[in-house]
């Protein structure tokens, strides 16, 4: 009777080194479905041999099956990329066996589980460029690098690695990239460049680069940066000159809101020399009632109120916010800031007056927010209350001069019979007699120092300049005392008792 042979079930022990030899032995002797179970085996043994898992996947490759080579390669990605030696350690081997497109479709996954991976980007791009495909690795790095989000050290570690990786042919697409996605970033890195001639060179490119989101005007703010940053300030004014005399903008008034723009403490020795005057009348009358005018949407005033709850005197204080803009007066009655107007607020006063909200944005605290009462006003009207102390900082530095001195005329009759008048911005030389004519005396003589430096805003005009002249000049240098004052008092008493008091708020704050 022939019986059918039985098939032999042959056990091998979970040696490495004996399967890896039985498995060259079956393929040498192209017994390539044994050789690939034993493979199997070799990797479920060895799950982080990735010698073992790239040669399995290049097995099946071999044996006509690139489905089943597919998920093995897939798999074996999955697990490298589960934790930073894993990935390192495949990263290595697929370079020193040259299977760059191999490497480069792996980076490609690193990025879709990491899209900040700097050095999947870079390693990506290198293995797709040494494999002569030029186009890819610039659509590989131009994708990475424009990503918004990049901080400065980011900036710098991605175009540092493209230079010492033997990539700066693909330079100027980093650069292109970072302009696009993160300008801010990479502006504050160049700024602080320690190394001069490598930020002119990087400058350099991005100028002939034409890069979007980087005009020709904002390297020549980042090399300003860098002057002032060097103590070179007569050359960083220079500079600010001939960037202002380049751009041609019909200098007439905003027609709707003059204001329309502000931040949380944006100017903090002015912010302390208010609230010194505010002390002031309290302690002398019980009470200081304070007019914010083109409150715009609101940071100022909230500003303020917060410094004078913390010096304990908002209670005493009554505060009124106005704009001529309606739909500025109901955006600051919201108590709503951006987190970009956030950047110069004490740790400890976002902590303890502002709220998180799930957008992004803060929310100030609601018992603060309620000390302010919002109106919609024009300035040019009458009053219907006249007010201890009047702030209208940045506010005629967006008139002609002849509107400005009406506009003078107009905010000067807000402010009480001793009261305290706020302008900042700098006046023009022609409303220096309007101002004595009104009967105000600067509290200060040269009080330039506490005018925030404006580089924010001047910034932002450069880059988008608007059809009206806001701002002053880059430094105030002019020698007449009232185009450089900000505080104006009603009479050379009151000069005389609040001058002191100002100078010392404003010395404390410019020495922290």
């Amino acid at each position: 009777m022939n019986e059918k042979p039985k098939a032999i079930e042959i056990s091998l022990p979970p040696q490495p080194a004996l399967l890896r030899q039985v498995v060259r032995l079956l393929e040498k002797e192209g017994e390539i479905a044994g050789s690939l179970s034993l493979q199997d085996k070799l990797v479920e043994i060895c799950p982080d041999d990735w010698n073992a898992r790239l040669s399995q996947y290049e097995m099946y490759l071999a044996a006509g099956q690139p489905e089943a080579a597919a998920r093995r390669l897939e798999q074996a990605t999955d697990d490298a990329l589960q934790d930073a030696h894993r990935t390192s350690k495949f990263r290595r081997l697929l370079r020193s066996r040259n299977r760059l497109r191999l490497l480069a479709n792996f980076e490609r996954a690193a990025l879709a589980r990491n899209p900040a991976d700097i050095r999947a980007a870079l390693s990506g791009s290198q293995a797709l460029l040494d494999s002569r495909d030029f186009a890819g690795a610039q659509a590989l790095l131009a994708e990475f690098a424009q990503r918004p989000g990049h901080s400065a050290i980011a900036c710098k570690r991605l175009t540092m690695g493209i230079r010492t990786s033997g990539l700066d042919q693909l330079l100027d697409v980093v650069l292109h990239g970072l302009a696009a996605g993160s300008s801010h970033q990479l502006a504050a890195w160049l700024s602080g460049h320690e190394d001069d001639d490598l930020a002119t060179e990087l400058l350099d490119r991005l100028e002939r680069s034409q890069a979007p989101g980087w005009s020709s005007v904002a390297v020549q703010l980042a090399r300003i940066a860098r002057m002032e940053a060097a103590g070179r300030h007569d050359e960083a004014d220079r500079a600010h000159a001939r960037i202002e005399s380049a751009i041609a903008v019909e200098r007439v008034p905003q027609l709707a809101s003059p204001t329309a723009s502000t931040l949380m403490f944006r100017n903090p020795p002015l912010l302390s020399a208010l609230v010194v005057v505010a002390r002031w009348y309290v302690e002398r009358s019980g009470k200081a009632r304070i007019h914010v005018a083109a409150c715009s949407t609101g940071e100022e005033a909230y500003s303020l109120a917060l410094l004078l709850d913390k010096a304990g005197i908002l209670d005493a204080c009554e505060i009124m916010a106005s704009d001529f803009d309606p739909a500025l007066v109901r955006r600051a009655r919201t108590g709503v800031v951006d987190a970009r107007s956030m950047e110069a607020t004490a740790p400890d006063l976002l902590e303890k007056y502002f709220t998180r909200q799930a957008d992004g944005r803060y929310r100030l605290d609601g018992g603060l927010l309620s000390k302010i009462a919002f109106h919609v006003r024009d300035l040019r009207d009458a009053p219907a209350i006249q007010h201890d102390l009047v702030i209208a900082d940045n506010v005629l530095v967006h008139y002609p001069e002849e509107e400005a001195a009406r506009m003078l005329t107009s905010i000067s009759a807000h402010a009480a019979a001793d009261g305290v008048l706020c302008l900042g911005g700098g006046l023009a030389p022609g409303l220096g007699a309007r101002v004595k004519a009104l009967g105000w005396v600067p509290l200060l003589q040269g009080s330039e120092t506490i005018h925030e430096a404006w580089r924010t805003q001047r910034k932002a005009w450069y880059l988008n300049p608007r059809p009206y002249w806001a701002l002053p000049p880059a430094r105030m240098l002019d020698a007449q005392p009232l185009r450089r004052t900000t505080l104006f008092a009603r009479s050379e008493a009151m000069a005389a008792a609040l001058g002191p008091l100002v100078a010392r708020a404003i010395e404390a704050v410019d020495g922290t």
